[in-house]
């Protein structure tokens, strides 16, 4: 059966060795999307975002937090592999909020090329 994993990652710093994990697998095709996700990132950044027009400013203009969202699709066995090796990635890490995983089934996928 085909499937298809949609990751999210909110550690950014995880992802390549993510996909050097996968390439040693022999998984060689996905697409990654640089994300901003809906969280705020809480980093005040000087002096002046204390003060009244930096809060403004982070109200109207609000950081966001930087995020990968990794797409595969590809046949079952594929996908659990694929989404072990994320799983991984994050073992024994002590943030919270790293991102999450969604499985689909792929009920209609259609391969294009020019072959």
């Amino acid at each position: 059966m085909i499937k298809m994993l949609v990751a999210v990652i909110n550690n950014t710093e995880k992802v390549e060795k993510i996909l050097n994990v996968l390439e040693e697998g022999g998984i060689t095709s996905g697409c990654i999307i640089d994300g901003k996700g809906m969280n705020h990132s809480h980093h005040i950044h000087d002096e002046e975002d204390k003060q009244h027009v930096g809060i403004l400013r982070n109200f109207l203009n609000p950081e966001r937090v930087p995020s990968k969202t990794l797409l595969f699709v590809a046949e079952s066995e594929k996908i659990t592999f694929i989404k072990n090796s994320i799983l991984d990635a994050f073992k024994g890490s002590k943030e919270s909020d790293l991102g999450f995983i969604a499985e689909f089934d792929a009920c209609n996928t259609t391969l294009i090329t020019n072959k």
